[in-house]
């Protein structure tokens, strides 16, 4: 069935993109990244490396405790612009975008990207995909963020003892999908960042600078994710895309049914 599209939104408030795609581990993906930069180096040109140790605590059946440590870099690559860009690491692809005008749009920037990354890294299999948008949603011009949003996903208060109205609060909506596992997710405090914490660094490293935070804004957080990632699957680039775009089409109608688009279009 034909996908029904629609053209670019007016007063947009997607803020990021985030898509990941799982690999099949690469234990000598480093020795790699040269020539991943060489194959890129005209497409992103820009080049951040973050190393990070992940610390591990295992108990024992007696009780003998465990540790050991592991430690991952992260290598980014970016547009001239910090508008776009991929992450690498050991198992896992990213693809992301703070200038994001749909996503056909998005995809003839990233795939065949991902095309080269996979021919350099040799990456013969996968085992899953996640489709990420962030929102930001505020006040345009004598539009409230109340009259934007569905009020489930506006902070409520519960008893006498709440303060200051339903100024601020988090909520989270969880469902199944045929595709996989769907969040939903809503913030609203007095100052937060500009995106939820668990994609701040990958954010920041996108936009080339540490992101200021935010006030007076819902942060509405769309998280899809497949849901079988117990076997590898044959990473055919394209059919990839295909998936995530089917996916896309999950988060878009979700997207419709929270906010008030005419009304957001209209303001």
């Amino acid at each position: 069935m034909q996908m029904k599209r629609r053209g670019p939104m007016k007063n947009a408030p997607l803020a990021y993109v985030f898509v990941m795609v799982q690999i099949q581990p690469i234990t000598k993906y480093r020795e790699f990244v040269p020539d991943v930069q060489e194959e890129l180096r005209d497409l992103l040109p820009n080049f951040n490396e973050l190393k990070r140790t992940d610390n591990n605590i295992e108990i024992g059946p007696g009780g003998e405790v465990k540790t050991s440590s592991k430690e991952t870099a992260h290598y980014y690559f970016t547009d001239i612009d910090n508008k776009y860009g991929v992450m690498i690491r050991d198992d896992r692809v990213i693809l992301h975008a703070v200038d994001y005008k749909g996503f056909a749009d998005f995809r003839s920037r990233l795939e065949h990207i991902l095309v080269k990354i996979k021919d350099v890294l040799r990456i013969n299999y996968y085992r899953s995909v996640g489709i990420r948008y962030v929102d930001q949603i505020s006040k345009v011009n004598n539009l409230d963020i109340d009259g934007i949003i569905k009020t489930d996903f506006l902070p409520k208060t519960y008893g006498d003892h709440c303060l200051e109205g339903s100024s601020q609060g988090r909520v989270e909506f969880y469902n199944s999908t045929t595709y996989g596992h769907l969040f939903l997710r809503s913030s609203m405090v007095k100052v937060q960042p500009p995106v939820p914490q668990d994609l701040l660094e990958s954010y920041a490293t996108l936009i080339g600078s540490q992101p200021e935070n935010i006030k007076n804004t819902l942060i509405l957080d769309t998280d899809h994710v497949y849901a079988d990632n117990s076997k590898l699957r044959t990473f055919d680039v394209s059919a990839v895309f295909n998936e995530l775009d089917s996916m896309h089409e999950v988060c878009k109608d979700v997207f419709n049914d929270i906010v008030d688009v005419p009304k957001l279009e209209g303001a």
